[in-house]
């Protein structure tokens, strides 16, 4: 079953701005699943992490960070 979340819930379960998830879905990162009843877009949680993990990545590689 998908959880889906709005974007503020979405960065709280993230402890990220509000901002980024929507840079996220701005960018083509993470997709939007609709919206609820109050008109806010809707995040798939496990796409969520996913994202968080991809980016997370990114940086890691582009930081030559080896740490994981």
């Amino acid at each position: 079953m998908r959880r889906l979340l709005h974007t503020a819930a979405a960065a709280a379960v993230l402890g990220v701005p509000p901002g980024r998830i929507r840079r996220w879905a701005h960018r083509g990162w993470l997709p939007r699943r609709g919206t609820d009843a109050q008109g806010r877009t809707l995040y798939d949680l496990g796409e969520v992490y996913a994202t968080e993990r991809q980016v997370r990545e990114r940086v890691d590689a582009t930081s030559g960070n080896t740490l994981r």
